[in-house]
């Protein structure tokens, strides 16, 4: 445990038991008893002054954390930030200055020294023994395979040269210690590899180092260690852009995106490959004029999105529950009916209770982002059968509301799904057996509904015959645009806009995106349960996006394009067959 300053009465290096400084600093120093009464005098002053020795100790041993509440500004001193001149600790600075050149550990040495330098004023001399201290530390680490912290050290060392006005030769000659270290930095130790070179872009001007970028990341590529490669090619750009060679910078550029396409190809899951070639697009979209292998990459990413579609199952819904007994409770509400119209309308009465409500899919989507907070930190993509990346899920932490959202429509789609194989199916069925409904009575129960347009009445009749004789797919491709139709006729009643004015003034009829996204009267309309079932299952990318998909020819039949036919049969049914206008479920008028 640390102990707070304020129990320190007197300075006693025998019976302190805070983290060991205490060794690292007697040793280091040649002459022990002065640096001891030094420090024991300055013990006697007030408490204040205590506080500053006590954070000084601390930070001097090399801890950036200041212990208990005291938070010094020296805890900032290697993160670049200016320090606040605190008159006790220069008073503490000032007594221990003549010891610095004493200290025989440059680590200790050169935090010494550099502290001196900048809360001392003019002191020039201990700012060269920081210089000098940062390059016999880099040596030291370095010498001990510590080439991430050396290659610190000496960054350091450069800086201070520069603040110090020590003159281009120091600076050359920390960038050429900077080469041998480079040179004896074995290539497995990427992280250090890679500060070394960043340090030579930023400061050194040796004419060789172009190659030498670039022959390290053809090595790295070689062994398929693709991202090192990267990283070292994009310091190559940087090299070239400081010497101004536009040329080169932009071979840099080709080079990373050439990297990343041999990246995508060196992987094995369809997925990962085809992020990469994302990537690589990016890369090449950036530098301009590669026309020609932005589409040979999109074709490739289209196999890519086929294959990842085929292997993983992406659209196929699978029915795991036993749904039996749910299916017999929903067959026996539509059974026993008199006639077409009174099961038709028992039908539409049990049906909307397993209708996905809004607030509910939201609570369990917040809820389980909550229970499993991994899964909410990965971001997705999903893709259609056919292969196309359809839609971009971003994580929780880089936009909440989206991800929520994207959550939202697929649970909605997937419990659609769910209702349509356990009561819609089995519901249907019972009243096609018990009453065989024509085309001409299908009609004549849609005549008295208010959604349905007087001209279009037939048309939606042969939509709800092809569900009743289990054709959806083909009844969707009726029934979409007859909805799309009267929800526009409903905004014109409820005093909505159904077009937008170009600058041209022609005048251009919203689609179904926008009819739902939009329109405010639309959506007060249909209630908000409705609208995120009409919106998932039709026209947003992270749902079925099933009214696009069907109507452009983008989607083959299958079983969950069956179910999806079948959730596009349901919601048609509740909005022809119930009073739009106050409640989904009421009766018919």
């Amino acid at each position: 445990m640390h102990r707070k300053w304020s129990d320190l009465g007197v300075l006693n290096f025998d019976d302190l038991d805070f983290p060991d400084w205490r060794q690292p600093f007697i040793e280091c120093c040649s002459d022990r008893f002065k640096i001891e009464s030094t420090l024991k005098g300055l013990f006697d002053a007030a408490d204040h002054t205590k506080k500053s020795i006590y954070s000084f100790l601390i930070l001097v041993n090399g801890s950036l954390t200041i212990v208990e509440d005291h938070q010094h500004p020296l805890a900032l001193i290697f993160g670049g930030q200016p320090l606040e001149k605190d008159p006790n600790l220069v008073d503490l600075l000032k007594a221990v200055r003549p010891f610095i050149c004493s200290v025989l550990n440059p680590e200790l040495q050169s935090r010494l020294a550099e502290m001196c330098w900048l809360l001392l004023p003019k002191d020039f001399k201990a700012g060269q023994i920081a210089y000098k201290a940062y390059l016999e530390s880099a040596e030291q680490l370095h010498r001990a395979g510590n080439y991430v912290e050396s290659c610190a050290r000496l960054n350091r060392a450069v800086q201070l040269s520069q603040k110090l006005r020590l003159g281009a030769e120091q600076q050359s000659a920390v960038c050429i210690k900077a080469l041998s270290y480079l040179d004896e930095t074995p290539e497995l130790e990427v992280q250090a590899v890679r500060r070394w070179y960043e340090l030579l872009v930023r400061y050194s001007s040796e004419e060789e180092l172009g190659d030498s970028l670039e022959q390290t990341a053809r090595a790295y590529s070689d062994r398929n260690e693709f991202q090192a490669a990267q990283a070292i090619l994009e310091l190559l750009g940087r090299w070239f852009q400081r010497r101004g060679d536009s040329a080169n910078q932009k071979y840099a550029r080709l080079r990373i995106a050439e990297l990343l396409v041999a990246e995508a190809r060196a992987k094995s899951d369809p997925f990962t490959a085809k992020h990469f070639a994302e990537k690589a697009v990016e890369a090449y979209r950036a530098i301009g004029g590669q026309a020609d292998q932005i589409n040979q990459l999109q074709h490739w990413m289209i196999e890519l999105g086929k294959n990842a579609a085929a292997s993983e199952n992406i659209h196929r819904i699978r029915i795991d529950v036993d749904v039996k007994e749910v299916q017999q409770k929903y067959r026996a509400a539509s059974a026993g009916h008199q006639d077409y119209p009174s099961a038709m309308l028992a039908m539409v009465r049990s049906l909307v209770s397993v209708l996905p409500r809004r607030k509910s899919v939201e609570s369990s989507v917040t809820e389980e982002s909550r229970k499993y907070p991994i899964r909410s930190f990965a971001a997705g993509t999903i893709c259609s059968s056919d292969g196309r990346t359809q839609a971009k899920v971003p994580s929780m932490p880089e936009d909440p509301a989206a991800f929520l959202w994207s959550e939202t429509c697929s649970r909605t789609v997937q419990m659609l799904h769910l209702s349509a194989e356990a009561a819609v199916v089995p519901a249907r069925e019972v009243v096609w057996e018990e009453h065989r409904p024509s085309r001409g009575e299908i009609s004549a129960l849609l005549r008295y509904s208010p959604f349905v347009p007087p001209s279009r009445v037939d048309l939606f009749a042969e939509g709800f015959y092809c569900g009743f004789l289990g054709r959806d797919y083909f009844g969707a491709h009726i029934l979409l645009p007859q909805v799309e139709h009267s929800l526009r006729v409903l905004a014109e009643k409820t005093g909505g806009l159904t077009s937008s004015l170009k600058q041209d003034m022609v005048q251009d009829a919203h689609s179904l995106n926008t009819l739902l996204e939009e329109n405010s009267t639309v959506a007060s309309s249909l209630g908000e349960d409705l609208l995120l079932n009409l919106r998932a299952l039709l026209t947003e990318r992270s749902g079925s996006n099933f009214r696009n998909e069907l109507l452009h020819g983008l989607c083959q039949p299958s079983e969950s394009r069956r179910l999806d036919g079948v959730s596009v049969w349901y919601l048609a049914t509740i909005l022809c067959h119930g009073q739009l206008l106050s409640q989904p479920v009421a009766a018919v008028r």
